[in-house]
């Protein structure tokens, strides 16, 4: 509250009943997933100090004409992340600094916690506007929070918001990029935890049946962090008869493990990049040669349209749920020079 005591906006009001400002707008709409006793409180105090939303928004909207100023941005932002594994990570590494450079230059302050330490202390959510997380993660929020995810597969929840990849049109891409190749079976690479929440992800069902559509057969050929016998696998794999193999990585850490197993086979340049196709182009297949093909998710406009997404949330909390599916796109590596160097 100013120094004179005067509700001057809904972070005053938050301040006031210790909770966020959403909630104070949410308890002044009368929205019934807040208590009755919680709502009747908070547009008492409201009508006793003159306040409605109303004349809240009305002051805002003319404050840049008066002042020249823009109303203060929301905020302060809960961005979770999981450090459970030292690892690269591309949904993270790619994302999040993403996300705190957009963040910053609007103004929005927030804070980076790691998944582990918000479920220890669960009650620190209080202290946010909205949140900001990527894929499934073993976390419970309450309903009354706006959450913005990127990527995920799980069902929404309540007041919940969703930018991911378009699976669907990954499988696509992939099927014609196989069925060009001329291969007669491929084995489809990931690893066993990406899948804990959903057992039957769309990027690997619906390219598994379009390809029985086409006739080829499918081997799945995943592993697990610690995975020791995955080389002498797909050595197994390779000696089998059935034609032209073709391999297809769900995501550029699947990739690295299957190129360092090609590789270690001297098998890489055999398959890449005519038989190899990885879903994502980060920059953990780069010392690789010859390049494999890959799928490119565009990380950079995937997490521009999360931030923008929640930030606008954050303005309309009663609008339906949403999910923005952003088209992939095929990349294929640049041709091998014609040029040769003369021996001296």
């Amino acid at each position: 509250m100013s120094s004179g005591g005067k509700i001057r906006n809904l972070n005053d009001l938050a301040k006031h009943f210790n909770c966020t400002a959403m909630t104070v707008s949410m308890a002044l709409r009368d929205s019934e997933q807040l208590p009755v006793s919680l709502r009747e409180k908070i547009k008492k105090f409201a009508r006793e100090n003159n306040f409605s939303p109303r004349s809240y928004h009305r002051r805002n909207a003319a404050a840049p004409a008066e002042s020249g100023r823009h109303s203060s941005p929301p905020g302060p932002l809960l961005i979770l992340h999981n450090e459970r594994y030292q690892e690269p990570n591309p949904a993270r590494d790619l994302t999040m600094p993403e996300a705190f450079q957009r963040l910053n230059c609007r103004g929005v302050k927030y804070s980076y916690v790691d998944v582990a330490e918000f479920n220890r202390n669960p009650g620190m959510i209080r202290n946010f506007a909205g949140v900001l997380y990527y894929n499934d993660q073993p976390i419970e929020l309450p309903d009354d929070i706006p959450v913005m995810q990127l990527f995920g597969w799980t069902p929404l929840r309540s007041r919940q918001d969703r930018v991911t990849v378009n699976d669907v049109e990954i499988a696509e891409i992939a099927a014609k990029f196989f069925l060009k190749a001329g291969v007669k079976r491929l084995a489809i690479v990931w690893r066993d935890d990406m899948l804990d929440y959903c057992k039957e992800h769309p990027r690997i069902t619906c390219l598994e049946e379009q390809l029985r559509r086409a006739g080829i057969p499918t081997t799945p050929l995943s592993f697990s962090r610690k995975e020791s016998n995955f080389v002498p696998r797909l050595q197994h794999y390779l000696n089998e008869k059935g034609g032209q193999a073709g391999f297809f990585a769900f995501t550029g850490v699947c990739g690295l493990m299957l190129a360092c197993a090609l590789e270690g086979l001297q098998q890489w340049k055999c398959y890449a990049p005519a038989y190899v196709l990885v879903c994502d182009n980060n920059a953990l297949l780069k010392d690789f040669m010859p390049q494999p093909a890959t799928i490119d998710l565009n990380f950079s406009m995937l997490t521009k349209r999360a931030v923008d997404g929640l930030l606008w949330r954050l303005e309309n909390p009663d609008a339906p749920n949403t999910i923005l599916y952003q088209s992939p796109r095929l990349e294929l590596p640049e041709p091998p020079s014609d040029k040769t160097e003369e021996l001296s």
